[in-house]
């Protein structure tokens, strides 16, 4: 009779539950699809079923508004392109140099928002690479302001490396911008010797910036520089060499816009877009609310850290409490 009552259970199963994940340890959750998740929505602080890949899409999120400031990154971005569209019928130049700003200032950003070892994604960017470019077609004075800007504004939008050293790298590439065009003369105008001699500069300008407030003894600074100097020569050398022939032909002919960085550049805001604040028909998909939005979640997310922290500390001074009366006791 068991056996007859399971087979007419089993047999009961409706088709839609035949493709679902069995969980002994949690049986209640037996009925979920292996197509969707099961998390906690912070809006409606509830648990609901979603699928799998708009769970992976707001977890991707979710750590990108913890590493980056978004607010920041997306107001810097529209302004930039806004200035790449507005400039493009008066001038190439200019148009190119936001376009280039736009790009460095993108290829920044992992640097300033994750820690890895010897800073190896914030030396990975494009900053020296479209810094070479400008001070050699545009100018020295062009090429510093462009590595300032891209510096700081990058660096307020993350939160890696410190101030101090994002301030002094700034000025080293600003130094090395108003020279390296007499430098690029003098080696013949090779892009790849001009820009291994770029990253060099660039480390020996910091040894006079250690006049200025330090972080790290002589001994440790000389360490750093020996292991990040190798990486950064390779990494701009890469650049060199698999750009090399567009550089050429970009300074023999003067600097004009390139429309396929710029539809580039669109593809990834347009994708940005979709990500951030999703498809949408109306006229309001990119509304000031959509946008606050974004800040109240970026600024939400930093008082969670803050409660969790003080919480913590708090926990941790109750337990001393604890012990130091039970030591008391005994």
């Amino acid at each position: 009779m068991l056996i007859k009552n399971n087979t007419i259970r089993q047999s009961a199963t409706p088709k839609s539950h035949q493709n679902r994940i069995a969980n002994p340890l949690f049986p209640s959750m037996d009925l979920i699809p292996k197509n969707m998740c099961f998390i906690d929505d912070e809006q409606s602080h509830s648990q609901q079923y979603i699928p799998r890949e708009k769970a992976i899409n707001r977890t991707i999120i979710k750590i990108a508004m913890i590493i980056l400031y978004w607010p920041i990154v997306i107001i810097v971005t529209l302004v930039l392109y806004g200035l790449i569209i507005i400039s493009l019928p008066f001038s190439g130049t200019n148009a190119t140099v936001f376009l280039f700003t736009l790009i460095a200032f993108w290829s920044r950003l992992p640097g300033v928002g994750l820690p890895t070892p010897l800073y190896i994604l914030y030396l990975a960017d494009l900053v020296d690479f479209f810094s070479l470019i400008i001070a050699i077609n545009i100018g020295g004075p062009a090429g510093a302001l462009f590595t300032i800007f891209t510096n700081l504004v990058s660096r307020a939008c993350g939160v890696y490396p410190t101030w101090l050293a994002v301030s002094k790298d700034a000025i080293a590439q600003a130094v090395v911008c108003l020279i390296i065009p007499f430098v690029h003369v003098m080696l013949g105008g090779d892009i790849f010797v001009s820009m291994i001699a770029y990253t060099i500069l660039r480390a020996l300008m910091f040894l006079p910036l250690r006049l200025l407030p330090v972080q790290t003894s002589f001994p440790q600074f000389l360490v750093m520089m020996a292991s990040m100097l190798p990486i950064q020569i390779a990494i701009n050398g890469v650049y060199a060499k698999l750009f090399g022939d567009f550089l050429d032909g970009l300074m023999k002919s003067g600097v004009k816009f390139n429309w396929i960085l710029f539809l580039g550049a669109t593809v990834v805001i347009l994708v940005a877009k979709i990500s951030l604040f999703g498809i949408s028909k109306s006229k309001n998909a990119w509304s000031i609310g959509a946008f606050k939005a974004i800040v109240r979640k970026t600024i939400g997310r930093k008082k969670e850290v803050e409660k969790k922290e003080h919480k913590a500390k708090r926990e941790k001074q109750e337990l001393d409490e604890v012990r130091e009366l039970t030591k008391g006791l005994r």
